[in-house]
């Protein structure tokens, strides 16, 4: 690597190399925008930082196999935070052992427009499904309304198997059925009406009376008979 000449660079260089593991701001150094982006540019060139997107950089720590990139989802939370943010389609069933299939690049849902020019994230945009975001769901309460809605198309274990272990899921801890049931108001119809049928599986029929009515929907039980 060129050794820095500019007192911007030299002041970010050492910055950066004496910062532990996480994100780079290009806003937290002073100085001019486009010299600061320069500098930074210039590091992820020389590999010591990996570019997110526009402005934001991650600085790894060093393993035998070079940097630690981010994973997406501390991208995710970076970008956008965790509140009603989690996996969606493959990765979401994968995450809860309903399938063995790995994308490309995780694929996460987002209560809201998806960001722009991050890499290694693929982004599914679910703006109408704010009570996600109100109530909080964790990335693991959002797989598991992500894996309902499309349990046709993702998930590889037979419907039973799949079935039983999404309840529980529900009995385990790891979701939260009153949090679910408060997020379901902006649900698509097949969501609310599978997990009023897992709720009313796993013998939590108090809550299960409390998902919005959708007699529309096919239940998820129908794909285990």
């Amino acid at each position: 690597m060129s050794t820095p000449t500019t007192p911007t660079a030299r002041l970010i260089g050492a910055a950066v190399r004496a910062s532990d593991e996480g994100f780079v701001n290009s806003e937290k150094f002073p100085g001019s925008r486009k010299a600061v982006e320069h500098a930074l540019s210039r590091l992820a060139d020389a590999g010591e930082l990996v570019r997110v997107r526009r402005g934001l950089y991650w600085r790894g720590r060093e393993t035998r196999f070079g940097r630690r990139p981010p994973t997406a989802w501390e991208v995710a939370v970076a970008i956008v935070g965790s509140d009603g943010v989690g996996p969606a389609e493959w990765s979401a069933t994968n995450v809860l052992g309903l399938s063995t299939q790995l994308p490309g690049r995780e694929t996460l849902a987002i209560p809201g427009r998806a960001p722009t020019g991050v890499s290694n994230v693929r982004w599914v945009s679910r703006s109408a499904r704010w009570a996600r975001r109100r109530e909080a769901l964790t990335g693991l309460e959002v797989a598991f309304l992500e894996a309902l809605e499309g349990f046709e198309r993702f998930v590889e274990l037979p419907a039973a198997e799949a079935t039983d272990r999404l309840v529980e899921f529900l009995h385990s801890g790891q979701v939260r059925p009153a949090s679910l049931v408060r997020a379901a108001e902006t649900e698509p119809p097949r969501t609310r009406r599978r997990l009023r049928d897992l709720l009313n599986r796993a013998g939590l029929e108090t809550l299960a009376a409390s998902v919005p009515d959708a007699p529309t929907a096919r239940p998820l039980l129908a794909f285990a008979a």
